[in-house]
């Protein structure tokens, strides 16, 4: 029987068809303004703003203005970029009509959506609703009314998102919170760059131009084990002193900052793994190093049908346990593609937010390497191992933790070499 190229393609894209969920979220920034000045301002910024930044970055940007100054002509909806040119500079809110109408002239297939809405709460309501909905707030007007609106909605550093200031005048950009792990200081830079302004940064590691090993781990992908790692670390930079960088099997790319001793054991360090090393664990503890890990577990899970998101979870955590891996390690769940509706798992990767990949049956049956095999899956399936095999397909890794089965599921991991960069380039 002939088979056309058509036919041939159909079946190769059948072939490599996989499904994945929880993938690219975007980050939000919200802006919100008080006066006409700083409300067209606002709109101004919601035009210009990238919608993709560089390594990948997508945002999405919402201004949020009092009802008299919203303006019938900031209509949601596509807004292509403009860069203002150097007499721009002098005074940002004359222009913004300029701005706006050759917004409207430009192809808009370059544009982002600006959201401009009319602000009906008040501002501690706003305030309280986008702390915790949103990766970056931006208040355009004095800082003392940001750092009053903030104050009683602060938790944590680490998870805190970012709050910045922007002048009415757009002369200043000032990030005020969450500067290096929340992204406020970059963010900071990069609105600076769009309006033409001056950003203010006042951290220590950026003002002496020093290493910062919480921006590094942002980064990379990086979970912070210890906190106070953070400034035990920057502290012994600015002191001028040196730290070492270990990489648990992996490597570090690029050239490595000064101060930085990638391999060098020193005082103070800096570990990067996602197996927990009691030794590594125990400087850690003692405040002599910072543990790093990352995101390149891939679990690979099969289960019956109708299995409960609790007992995956009491199997996954098992298994990590027994090879001393740590949750925050894992960055994606891996299956065949007939479990891609499977409430267990869904609900199991929307908890810890990780990304739900699956494969067809077909695709799984072609990896190559020794599996754990059931002739009753095969049956029943199609491919004699779910878990191993897309451990190792969606992860491109080494399968290092074989199928671990109990309560009608089975569990393993892959993951491949630990690649960190210093430039922030995609390693």
């Amino acid at each position: 029987m002939e088979v056309s190229l058509g036919d041939k393609r159909e079946k190769e894209d059948e072939k490599n068809m996989r499904t994945v969920q929880n993938v690219g979220q975007r980050k939000k920034a919200v802006v919100i303004a008080f006066t006409k000045g700083g409300s067209e301002l606002a709109a101004s910024l919601c035009c210009r703003f990238p919608e993709e930044w560089e390594h990948g970055e997508a945002w999405e940007i919402h201004a949020f203005v009092p009802e008299r100054f919203w303006q019938q002509d900031w209509q949601e909806g596509e807004a292509g970029n403009t860069n203002r040119s150097a007499e721009k500079r002098g005074n940002t809110s004359a222009n913004i009509g300029t701005d706006m109408a050759a917004n409207r002239s430009v192809d808009r297939s370059a544009g982002v959506k600006a959201r401009i809405h009319v602000r009906t709460q008040s501002l501690s309501e706003w305030t309280a609703e986008q702390f915790v909905s949103s990766d970056a707030l931006i208040f355009i007007g004095a800082a003392g009314i940001a750092v009053r609106a903030v104050a009683p909605f602060l938790k944590d550093k680490l998870k805190d998102p970012a709050v910045l200031v922007i002048d009415e005048k757009a002369q200043y950009v000032i990030p005020i919170l969450s500067g290096h792990v929340g992204g406020a200081n970059l963010l900071a830079e990069k609105i600076a760059g769009i309006l033409w302004a001056v950003p203010v940064i006042t951290t220590a590691t950026d003002v002496n131009q020093r290493f910062a090993v919480d921006v590094f781990a942002v980064k990379n992908h990086l979970s912070i084990w210890n906190r106070d790692g953070i400034r035990q670390i920057s502290g012994e930079l600015l002191e001028g002193k040196p730290v070492g960088l270990f990489v648990d099997g992996g490597m570090a790319e690029g050239m490595a900052p000064e101060g930085v001793c990638v391999g060098v054991h020193c005082e103070k360090n800096i570990y990067i793994t996602a197996v927990r090393r009691e030794d590594w664990v125990w400087e850690a503890q003692e405040g002599k190093a910072i543990l790093l890990i990352p995101r390149n577990v891939t679990l690979g899970i099969g289960c019956r049908r109708g299995v409960e998101a609790d007992v995956i979870e009491w199997k996954v955590q098992e298994t990590l346990a027994a090879y001393s891996l740590f949750t925050e390690a894992v960055c994606q769940v891996a299956s065949v593609d007939r479990k891609r509706d499977e409430a267990g798992l869904l609900e199991l990767t929307a908890r810890h937010g990780w990304d739900f990949v699956t494969f067809p049956a077909d695709e799984l049956q072609e990896v190559s390497g020794e599996f754990q095999e059931s002739a009753f899956v095969k049956r029943t399936i199609g491919v004699g191992n779910v878990c191993e095999r897309a451990a190792v397909l969606a992860s491109g890794g080494l399968l290092r933790i074989p199928k671990q089965a109990g309560d009608g599921v089975t569990v393993a991991a892959a993951w491949g070499k630990i690649r960190v960069s210093f430039d922030g380039k995609k390693a």
